[in-house]
């Protein structure tokens, strides 16, 4: 740096704190060149990354602003809005370290009807390593070269991008990539499937009645209630995978072994009521696969659809996926959805051992995913290959 600039900085370094926060608001709120909100917040992002990467007490004075703008980040991380997502930390790649607190769409419906959200603690990378998004690890790992190696309060080691990314896969990961672990909630699945099979309201007739599907016996009603409790989210995830995805493959599994001798009413009320609402749990990035269809994502191997429309559009008044309606009523009481191929939502489905297969599919390619992830942290020559041959490209949640 000239001189004559180092001088100058030096000078407006040492202004007064309320001096400094004075000029920084007026710097922040005029935006030059931005016409509205919309147009600013890009402008915002850049100028508080830049001036906060200036000095270590510019940093500390920006310091809230930073994770205001990491909660964002993380927020869309965790929507699967990878658009937005992709916008905010190729401005300012900094973001992607720093730890914050935001909900996801997943949510469990409480005894008063309230959904309850699955919250995480996370920085936005660690976000996306829950989550096993490799699509959008993959964009991230684009900028991690971008990541400055001055000691901050968020990186009191001056790491640098990579090193970060490392210590952070293992924070989130601290036993290494594990398979996704067996089902707590088979056996419960099974319990409650068997109460629907001796349920003499849902047995009364073979047609298809949602009045009484809505009424089951008091018996079915409580172990309902009770697998909503269990499934509750409680605790804000801060390691780990957010959602164990062999809960919805067992309760396909029982879905598929009951099927032949249930009557319609029977398989309606688990097909909505336990798959539906075991469906609610999943991370955006799931539910995304889902709704374009597991076929196409891992058979035909085409890129992720970043949407949330349901192929059936207006199904019980639900035109999409996420957000899920809260209280009694749509995704995980009124229907479920069929994810094998294009997503659809309905009362009931016929069973079919291929949407077992595909979920099976889906954890092997996420934590083989991960674990491929973890190999370009481990390997700097390999990094640096990849930097020099790296193409534009799409990836599938592998």
């Amino acid at each position: 740096m000239p001189k004559e600039k180092i001088a100058q900085t030096s000078r407006l370094v040492n202004l007064p704190l309320e001096l400094l926060m004075h000029i920084f608001s007026y710097i922040l709120e005029s935006s030059v060149g931005a016409k509205n909100e919309k147009e600013k917040w890009p402008t915002k992002i850049k100028e508080v990354g830049t001036l906060a990467q200036t000095c270590r007490r510019f940093y500390q004075i920006l310091e809230p602003q930073l994770n205001l703008q990491a909660k964002q980040l993380l927020l869309h991380v965790l929507q699967g809005d990878a658009a937005n997502a992709e916008k905010m930390f190729t401005i300012n790649p900094e973001l992607l370290f720093i730890e914050a607190t935001a909900p996801e769409y997943a949510a469990g419906i409480d005894e008063a009807g309230n959904a309850v959200h699955r919250i995480v603690r996370a920085s936005p990378y660690r976000a996306a390593l829950g989550a096993g998004d490799k699509d959008l690890l993959t964009k991230m790992e684009v900028h991690f070269d971008k990541v400055g190696n001055f000691g901050t309060t968020h990186n009191p080691q001056g790491k640098t991008g990579w090193e970060m990314a490392k210590v952070q896969f293992y924070e989130q990961f601290p036993n290494g990539i594990v398979d996704y672990p067996e089902s707590a909630y088979y056996a419960k699945f099974n319990a409650l499937a068997a109460a629907i099979t001796e349920d003499l309201v849902l047995r009364q007739t073979q047609d298809y009645i949602p009045a009484i599907v809505k009424n089951p016996s008091e018996t079915t009603k409580a172990l309902l209630v009770q697998l909503r409790n269990d499934f509750l989210p409680k605790e804000a995830v801060t390691s780990g995978h957010h959602f164990n995805l062999n809960h919805l493959l067992k309760a396909f599994e029982v879905y598929n072994a009951h099927w032949d001798e249930w009557n319609w009413n029977q398989r309606s009320l688990f097909w909505c009521q336990v798959i539906g609402y075991v469906e609610r749990l999943v991370p955006a990035v799931d539910a995304q696969a889902f709704c374009m269809g597991l076929y196409y994502l891992l058979e035909q191997k085409q890129p992720l659809a970043r949407g949330f429309k349901l192929e059936n559009w207006g199904v019980n008044g639900a035109d999409f996926y996420f957000p899920a309606s809260g209280g009694a009523g749509g995704l995980g009481f009124d229907f479920g959805i069929y994810i094998a191929a294009a997503a659809w939502g309905g009362p009931y489905s016929l069973a079919w051992e291929g949407t077992h297969r595909f979920i099976e599919q889906l954890c092997r390619a996420k934590t083989s995913g991960l674990d491929s992830f973890k190999q370009h942290l481990e390997q700097p020559a390999h990094r640096q290959e990849q930097r020099q041959g790296r193409t534009a490209r799409q990836c599938v949640i592998l």
